[in-house]
């Protein structure tokens, strides 16, 4: 109740089950139903969402599966959101119409940057790749990168690596951005994207 009170669009109470989530989350993102006569929320121009899990790891999934990958496209422009191995399956199901990529990182483990090398993108000239994650002393996010994607030749695209704290900003005009501070062992964030009164919240690692 207090949930609702608050204004959370569902609840499900754990251990739930994935067939159920996956059906409340479609159904969260199609937007709220409407009677006869009502006006949608969604102003008539705000560009339609498209979210896509390459690579996830939970409770109760296969440990075998390739973690931390995952993907929202709005506008003609593309956001991916960690880079484990399952970047490789977005990569290899490539949308020649998206040229602009951000690439937030919540963390350095190796189950959520391994996928770096499969950035295919960063070698091509026609993209611009900007690869944002928070700031960790142990292991500095320019060497990171530089080190991933040097096996794969030299990166030729256009774009940024950036150092990320607490605030947030705009990754183009329409799509903003909030990075907040998690608890985990290392340097962690997790964020919130907003465009077209919609929003997602991506956090895969925080220990309450």
């Amino acid at each position: 109740r207090e949930a609702r009170r608050l204004g959370a669009a569902a609840f499900l109470k754990k251990p739930f089950d994935y067939e159920e989530l996956h059906a409340v989350v479609r159904r969260v993102l199609a937007g709220p139903e409407r009677g006869p006569g009502e006006e949608s929320i969604r102003p008539p121009d705000a560009p339609a969402l498209e979210l896509r899990v390459w690579g996830f790891r939970g409770p109760g999934t296969d440990e075998a599966l390739e973690p931390s990958c995952v993907s929202l496209d709005a506008g003609g422009r593309r956001v991916v959101l960690d880079a484990g191995s399952g970047l490789r399956h977005l990569a290899s199901d490539p949308n020649p119409e998206l040229k602009e990529i951000w690439l937030l990182l919540t963390h350095y483990h190796p189950d959520h940057v391994e996928g770096l090398r499969h950035l295919r993108w960063a070698y091509d000239p026609a993209y611009t790749v900007n690869i944002a994650g928070p700031s960790d002393t142990r292991r500095p996010l320019k060497t990171l990168v530089r080190d991933s994607l040097s096996a794969g030749g030299t990166p030729r695209a256009k774009g940024e690596v950036l150092t990320l704290s607490e605030y947030a900003f705009a990754l183009w005009p329409g799509m903003r951005v909030s990075a907040i501070f998690t608890m985990h062992p290392v340097a962690a964030v997790a964020y919130r994207l907003e465009t077209g009164g919609r929003s997602v919240v991506y956090c895969p690692d925080n220990e309450l």
